[in-house]
């Protein structure tokens, strides 16, 4: 899968201009960090859906509110090791991917598609690709890890279609497996 990374980010101790990335997934469908100005009721409302939710520790803990995903969002807008993607399709923010935890040479990665129209398409593969590609080849990490709950068989198919691999050693709590993406 080829994928366009259009960026004039600087990594200065995992510091990262969020205003300057753009993935482009394909002609009308890219991602890019979310600020408080992209938060809209259809984002709210999707995090509220327990479909969406079923396997999203946080927004399915408690109802989620134009307060909460507000600070969720900013609390990962100013963070020197994270980045919360959004993925949009023809400008419409339809889900997210984050990268969270970025050390040296390490990750964390999840995602969330909350417009079920896109659910069963392909974007959740394509959406996994251009962040893992990004984190791999821009951010210069070797290892990323989606702690995945066992129930979760579409996710655990996505990511295994996407190079992870579930990985025991990395497992750290119960019901949640580990998959793992190695750059080598």
């Amino acid at each position: 899968m080829a994928i366009s990374i259009y960026t004039d980010m600087y990594i200065d101790e995992m510091e990262i201009d969020k205003n300057k990335i753009i993935l482009e997934i394909s002609e009308a469908s890219y991602l890019r960090p979310i600020n408080e100005s992209d938060i809209t009721e259809k984002y709210i409302d999707g995090l509220n859906d327990s479909e969406v939710n079923r396997f999203l520790v946080g927004p399915r803990s408690q109802e989620q509110t134009i307060d909460t995903v507000k600070n969720y969002v900013n609390d990962n807008w100013y963070s020197s090791n994270a980045i919360l993607f959004g993925f949009y399709v023809a400008d419409d923010l339809s889900g997210t991917v984050r990268l969270h935890d970025i050390n040296n040479d390490t990750a964390y990665i999840g995602i969330a598609i909350f417009n079920k129209e896109m659910w069963g398409h392909g974007w959740g593969k394509k959406i996994i690709a251009s962040a893992t590609e990004y984190a791999i080849y821009k951010l210069g990490l070797d290892i990323l890890i989606a702690g995945i709950e066992k129930e979760n068989y579409a996710s655990q198919r996505i990511f295994t279609e996407t190079g992870y691999m579930h990985d025991k050693s990395f497992d750290k709590k119960q019901g949640v497996m580990s998959y793992v993406y190695r750059a080598h």
